[in-house]
């Protein structure tokens, strides 16, 4: 059985040898058709608008959806500070009773008990 680290290193290989190999256009063309005519059954069920108009309006219903995903992602990395500061790649700001509360750094050895640097 594979551990998490191991299953990513496989389908990050296996990604990387199908786009060397693939043009992503043409791979992904399929689905991006398939998405745009749900979102023209969606604007225009009974097709009683003209072409131009069902594209368009397809068009700006898909780009809704996109910023309403992107909406609820940002949310969802807000719900704690931690997560947020995870995202952002920089860390949590420090309180002023943080600071007050703050000791020597400590190191780990290797049976596991903490000892001063």
């Amino acid at each position: 059985m594979l551990t998490p680290s191991e299953r990513t290193l496989r389908a990050r290989l296996a990604a990387n040898t199908r786009w060397a190999s693939e043009d992503r256009g043409h791979a992904s063309e399929r689905q991006r058709r398939v998405m745009l005519e749900r979102f023209e059954n969606a604007v225009d069920p009974d097709g009683s608008l003209r072409p131009a108009e069902r594209a368009a309006r397809a068009q700006n219903a898909m780009a809704a959806h996109m910023q309403s995903l992107a909406f609820k992602s940002v949310k969802a990395r807000r719900q704690t500070p931690m997560a947020a500061a995870e995202c952002d790649r920089r860390p949590a700001p420090m309180s002023a009773s943080d600071e007050s509360n703050s000791r020597e750094p400590t190191a780990i050895n290797a049976i596991g008990s903490e000892r001063t640097p």
